[in-house]
């Protein structure tokens, strides 16, 4: 997905919402957790046209970049969490993998993070996933299509975190490729290292239309290869996902990802794009709601977790 600006992403809590600290329903098995991203800069609009629907959000989509101000870091974080959801941070900078990896971005990173630093200090079990320069084997992003630098970018932006005290109790690591990549290079060629990646990330998209229709295993599985050959082990999400309108069945598309993220060993859970830009990706808006996510979100095998607690624990996940 090209994300080219700043857009703030807050997850839509959906039905009556458990208790704070209410633990996940269902077995390991079989269980999957949701989200989702808006595009409103306030999350009432969202929350109030879906109120009671469904089961609530466990995850809530939002976009940063070094530089936005630490009042509006802490205002986009906060919108996500006070819909009881925790936020899955995509942080972008708009630099290649090189210039990062050489360190000329140092100092604007360390300046965001101090502003996560001060929306975490305000307790109440705050935590975050960061999901940094994802869909990095795309030829779309400028920090894309150099496996080498991206590595050590990573890697560096993981040391200077870590270095400032945000460990895995408080901030979780995403590393987040597309579904398919640009050539020459695949998936498993971006791969960061184990010790600095928490969570699995993927992008899946079914654009349909005159990018043509494309169903979820065939998007799904040869992506889900790739992932278990460097990370066999790790809980994945689909960090950013959706299908547009034309061209086959969107309602059914919805619950064949449902139906494969609650199958799949691997696969924990999915943060829906409720976007209208390269495609109309939405599900909901001022029309109504999508019957496919209805039907998908109400499904009894998806759990919900606040604070997520079970994932900031010292140690892997």
């Amino acid at each position: 997905m090209r994300v080219r600006a700043l857009v703030l992403a807050v997850s839509l809590v959906l039905g009556a919402m458990p208790a704070a600290g209410s633990e996940a329903v269902g077995s390991a098995e079989d269980v999957l957790f949701t989200g989702a991203y808006s595009d409103d800069w306030v999350a009432a609009g969202d929350l109030g046209r879906l109120s009671q629907i469904g089961n609530p959000l466990t995850f809530g989509g939002t976009f940063h970049h070094p530089g936005e101000g630490h009042q509006n870091t802490y205002w986009i974080l906060e919108q996500v969490w006070q819909a009881g959801a925790t936020p899955v941070a995509n942080l972008e900078i708009f630099a290649s993998s090189y210039e990062i990896a050489a360190g000329f971005h140092d100092a604007a990173i360390v300046d965001w993070a101090t502003g996560v630093q001060q929306w975490l200090a305000a307790g109440e079990g705050r935590t975050l996933f960061l999901a940094p320069l994802v869909e990095m084997n795309g030829d779309w992003v400028p920090w894309g299509m150099d496996p080498g630098n991206y590595q050590i970018a990573f890697r560096r932006m993981h040391g200077l975190l870590t270095d400032m005290g945000l460990d895995e109790t408080q901030v979780r690591w995403i590393w987040g490729p597309n579904s398919s990549s640009s050539a020459p290079y695949a998936i498993a060629d971006y791969w960061p290292g184990e010790d600095v990646v928490d969570v699995v990330g993927l992008s899946v998209y079914n654009f349909g239309g005159s990018r043509g229709w494309w169903d979820v295993w065939p998007i799904m599985d040869p992506a889900m290869e790739q992932l278990r050959s460097v990370a066999p082990d790790n809980p994945y999400l689909v960090t950013q996902t959706g299908s547009g309108s034309i061209g086959g069945d969107k309602n059914r598309w919805i619950m064949d990802l449902y139906d494969y993220v609650a199958s799949d060993p691997n696969l924990d859970g999915l943060v829906y794009f409720n976007f209208d830009k390269e495609a109309d990706w939405k599900v909901w808006d001022d029309r109504g709601v999508a019957w496919g996510w209805l039907a998908a979100n109400s499904d009894p095998r998806v759990a919900y977790e606040f604070p997520f607690t079970s994932w900031f624990q010292p140690g892997p996940i």
